[in-house]
């Protein structure tokens, strides 16, 4: 039986996620894909448990040993997403670019004189002061992880610090509650619910597929990202997923499996 918990995070600077085999110039996503959770909370409990190995082989492939928590019969990690807790429409993800210059020295043969040589970059950077992932994970491992999460140290590349400020349970919604209609937050699969109106998407890595995190064919979900809450009927959401209470009368729709 599935178990779900929330961790919020501050964070101390831009982060930059970029899109799956895309060059070193390249945007990032407006807000980090699931994926990118599910390696933070990884890396986070491999530290945990004194295991720091980056690279594993599977299928005779080179892969993230994240790959062994979700190619598994059972996954331990079974969905996440996030919720900005500030209001977007004072402080929006927007994503800024930066330049970056590369440089690179190649020596004459002949002349053994150094020639300079520069190319110009950039790289997308979003700017988000907290927010709280909810992760829903595997019930065996709920205490573990839980415990875990407090050494989630980045979010995305190096330059993406965050600290830890608070690991919570949260529940489901099991049973049938006055209004019809939820305040939803967060992203989710586009095919999760139906009958909302949001105006973002974003295509992320499938955070359950091998390949995610073994290069190659990465297959791409498309993601409704709500900006601001989303009312969403009840009776819409998938029987795959359930809406998980965050704060006040807000809630986050995720894979229960």
């Amino acid at each position: 039986m599935p178990k779900a918990f929330a961790v919020d995070l501050t964070f101390h600077g831009p982060i930059t996620i970029k899109p799956p085999l895309l060059s070193t110039a390249s945007t990032t996503y407006v807000v980090p894909p699931p994926s990118t959770f599910f390696g933070a909370l990884y890396y986070a409990y491999a530290s945990y448990v004194g295991n720091y190995q980056e690279v594993v082989e599977f299928k005779g492939r080179k892969c993230s040993p994240m790959v062994n928590w979700v190619a598994d019969e059972k996954p331990i990690l079974i969905d996440a997403t996030m919720v900005i807790n500030e209001p977007l429409h004072q402080q929006p993800p927007v994503t800024h670019t930066i330049e970056r210059a590369f440089n690179w020295i190649e020596k004459r043969k002949k002349e053994q004189e150094e020639k300079q040589v520069f190319t110009v970059g950039y790289i997308g950077l979003s700017f988000i002061k907290s927010a709280t992932i909810v992760y829903v994970v595997r019930d065996d491992y709920l205490r573990d992880l839980k415990r875990a999460a407090w050494g989630i140290v980045r979010i995305g590349r190096k330059e993406g610090l965050v600290s830890v400020d608070r690991v919570y349970d949260v529940e489901p919604l099991n049973s049938p509650i006055g209004a019809q209609l939820i305040n939803a937050l967060g992203y989710f699969p586009h095919d999760a619910a139906e009958g909302y109106n949001v105006n973002l998407y974003q295509n992320f890595p499938d955070p359950r597929d091998k390949y995610t995190y073994c290069g190659g064919d990465v297959k791409l979900i498309t993601y409704a990202v709500a900006t601001s809450p989303t009312r969403i009927n009840i009776k819409g959401i998938k029987v795959d997923f359930k809406p998980v209470k965050i704060k006040d009368e807000s809630y986050v729709i995720v894979r229960w499996q």
